[in-house]
């Protein structure tokens, strides 16, 4: 036994070593008739050599020959399968037919093999057919692709311009299906052994009892293994699920599973009730037959009245009636033995009194089961007869000669409703797969599609009067969610709008002042309707300008409410007349107070004497501000940066100064401008904002970032803004005072 379990282990090891190295290197010529051809002959010769190289095992030679066609069918490609079936069959049929290989067994294996080939190739051709999907739906598996494992990434191609690329992906039986697969035809192939010997079925039997179990069991594992190796390479992930997890089990997997469970009980019923049905008949008919011959030995001993050994003469009649299975016994009172029926010297002379004894308490009891110490504990069916005063009879039938014809039929019957119900459980699930599966399927795929946003998406499965009514009741669902998510949006939007005019409202829109000392504008575009950025500009004192830019984190109105909050708070601390540093201190303890939504907003502000052109800034994590001094260029002012605002309280806050020429101009900007991202995910960048302002040096404020905001719209294209865009730029044009000493300016603000 352990020698068998070795060798089939390393036959159905070789056959999976070589099937797995074959699938890698098909993977990369798997559309070639060359490649196709090619396989099916290998695995045509590995059944050859099975045939040829098969285990020894009680006088049995057993193989795997089987896998050969159903790996290349299932595998590879159904021409494969076929070639491979035909090629391992037709070579078993000549050996057998020839050179006497497995002559018994030489028709079924035969057929078998062949049938593999074609069976492989119905199932890849039905059940496992290739699917051909999207290609992105596919490179999520980043391993399907992957050229070390020289994947089954399929053939990707693309029908027009217009068409977007689609994969040939194959598709390949899990491994519960292989075992089942493999099991099944090697159920065939026993069955075919004991229907193309009607004439010798206890010899058929002998081989079905012998090589049934070993080949069916290494020949399911072998397809098994393949299947998850290949599966695994092939990048597909196997997620084990409980198998009490509803929720995530699929109704199919679930109907399979009680489908089977109820078939196999059925089944197991089914084969215990015809067993214990053809046992317990073949005991009646034989009890009935050993009551006529006890009979008829009776009257044969009573009719030869007192002929001189009469005894004796009943022995041939005995043997004839029983065809060699009859054990017979003459004894008389004293327990000796008178006569026996294929007496040999190892027998005793006397019965021995447990056997007596048994003999004794069934004489008038008829037959009955015993087990015999005069025939070695042999387990028979007797009858016991008294032919005279001091003379018995004993006639014995061996028990499992008497049921051997009923365990053969067993084996066939065994077999059959293997294959029939087989048969029953694949029509039935794919029936239900046809009438239920598939029609949850397209539900689901449109319920999908629902999710993802398409609300014009219908379900349309109208093959049966309940898919009817759940695509109706779905679709008006839907359109009625549809009727509720307009008049939403519709709300929603007059809200914004609303929203919006009130944030636009808040923000300064008169640039133009009654004095020539400066010149100002600013814009901001939102990316929804309503905005995080906001900008700002008032005086403090009759020649004290405060310049304020800020990005909320956020987007929407959440973005505006805070916006709204800030902005507040700097121009009420800004009027104060503190420091920038200062100011931006109460600023962040104020915004810090009831944040639960963990907020935060970016600050640059600069406050400036327009008496003395000195600037005093700050800046809370916002972007650099641009200077351009007169004369010069505009280059980026790389200034002191503090924490942003409401990120933590009594956060330290900096300050520092800048002085101003006639001319001098600032330009100041939040990061949509920046980070504006056009359709090759390029960024518009402080380089290029830098570049464009020189460009516009000598155009007035409004016209320069007219014509930026331009640039950078020119540079997005049609790509979405995600980002409100924040302009804002400032031009001294007044004369600082000649008695003006010191770039410290903090003594022109009231700090209190």
């Amino acid at each position: 036994m352990e020698i068998m379990l070795v060798k089939m282990t390393v036959s159905t090891g070789l056959y999976i070593l070589i099937t797995v190295f074959a699938w890698r290197l098909w993977s990369r010529h798997r559309q070639s008739v060359f490649a196709k051809v090619a396989i099916g002959v290998i695995f045509g010769l590995c059944s050859i050599a099975s045939t040829h190289l098969g285990v020894n095992y009680k006088s049995m030679i057993l193989n795997v020959r089987d896998i050969g066609p159903l790996a290349a069918g299932l595998y590879f490609d159904p021409v494969s399968g076929i070639i491979a079936g035909l090629i391992g069959g037709i070579e078993r049929y000549i050996a057998g037919t020839y050179y006497g290989v497995g002559e018994f067994t030489t028709k079924a294996c035969s057929l078998s093999t062949c049938l593999a080939g074609f069976l492989s190739a119905v199932l890849k051709l039905t059940l496992y057919k290739d699917q051909v999907v999207p290609a992105n739906n596919v490179a999520a598996n980043a391993r399907l692709s992957g050229a070390a494992s020289g994947t089954n990434a399929g053939t990707s191609s693309a029908a027009d311009a217009g068409t977007a690329a689609t994969i040939t992906k194959p598709v390949y039986p899990f491994m519960m299906q292989s075992f089942f697969i493999g099991a099944v035809m090697e159920v065939f192939h026993m069955y075919a052994v004991l229907i193309t010997h009607r004439d010798h079925m206890h010899m058929a039997a002998r081989v079905v009892r012998v090589c049934s179990l070993p080949m069916i069991i290494f020949s399911g594992l072998g397809l098994m293994i393949c299947s998850y190796l290949i599966r695994r390479l092939s990048g597909e992930t196997y997620e084990r699920i409980p198998f009490t997890d509803y929720e995530r089990t699929p109704i199919a997997t679930r109907f399979h599973r009680r489908m089977l469970i109820v078939l196999l009980v059925l089944f197991s019923i089914n084969h215990l009730m015809d067993i214990n049905f053809y046992i317990h008949a073949s005991r009646q008919d034989a009890e009935s037959y050993l009551r006529r011959l006890a009979t008829d030995c009776q009257q044969l001993y009573d009719d030869m009245a007192d002929e001189p050994g009469k005894a004796a003469q009943l022995l041939p009649y005995v043997a004839m009636a029983m065809n060699d299975n009859a054990l017979y016994l003459l004894y008389d009172k004293g327990q000796n033995i008178v006569s026996s029926l294929y007496r040999d010297d190892s027998e005793p002379d006397r019965l021995p009194d447990d056997d007596y004894a048994i003999c004794k308490d069934n004489l008038k009891s008829g037959v009955f089961r015993c087990n015999l110490h005069y025939y070695g504990g042999m387990d028979l069916l007797c009858i016991t007869r008294q032919l005279d005063n001091d003379l018995f009879l004993l006639i014995g039938w061996r028990f499992d000669a008497i049921i051997e014809d009923q365990i053969n039929r067993s084996y066939e019957t065994l077999l059959s409703d293997i294959l029939l119900f087989t048969v029953l459980y694949l029509l039935i699930t794919e029936l239900v797969n046809a009438l239920v599966v598939k029609n949850l399927k397209s539900v689901n795929r449109s319920l999908l599609k629902i999710i993802e946003g398409d609300l014009d998406e219908k379900v349309d499965v109208h093959n049966s009067i309940e898919f009817v009514h759940l695509s109706d009741d779905i679709n008006q669902t839907v359109s009625t969610l549809k009727g509720y998510i307009d008049e939403s949006e519709h709300r929603m939007e007059q809200e914004l709008k609303m929203a919006a005019t009130i944030q636009e409202a808040v923000l300064p829109h008169v640039f133009k002042y009654p004095r020539d000392d400066f010149e100002i504008f600013a814009l901001m575009k939102p990316a929804r309707q309503v905005g995080g950025d906001f900008y700002d500009f008032f005086f403090i004192d009759a020649d004290v300008l405060a310049l304020v830019i800020a990005d909320v984190s956020g987007k929407g109105i959440p973005a505006a409410m805070f916006m709204m909050r800030a902005k507040a708070a700097i121009g009420n601390a800004a009027r104060t007349g503190i420091s920038t540093d200062k100011i931006l201190t109460e600023v962040n303890n104020f915004l810090c107070e009831g944040n639960e939504a963990e907020m935060f907003v970016t600050v640059w502000i600069g406050i400036i004497d327009l008496t003395t052109g000195v600037m005093q800034c700050s800046n809370a994590g916002h972007e650099y501000p641009v200077l351009y001094r007169a004369g010069e260029k505009y280059e980026l002012l790389k200034d002191r940066h503090s924490l942003v605002l409401a990120a933590m309280e009594d956060a330290p806050m900096s300050s520092y100064e800048i002085r101003f020429n006639k001319g001098d101009r600032l330009f100041i900007y939040t990061d949509g401008a920046t980070e504006a991202i056009n359709k090759n995910c390029e960024a518009y960048g402080t380089g290029r904002i830098v570049t464009k302002l020189n460009t516009l040096r000598h155009v007035s404020e409004e016209q320069a970032l007219h014509a930026l905001h331009h640039d950078i719209d020119m540079f997005v294209g049609g790509t979405e803004q995600f980002d409100d865009i924040t302009l804002m730029g400032f031009t001294y044009l007044g004369t600082p005072s000649e008695n003006f000493q010191s770039t410290d300016i903090s003594d022109n603000f009231n700090d209190s």
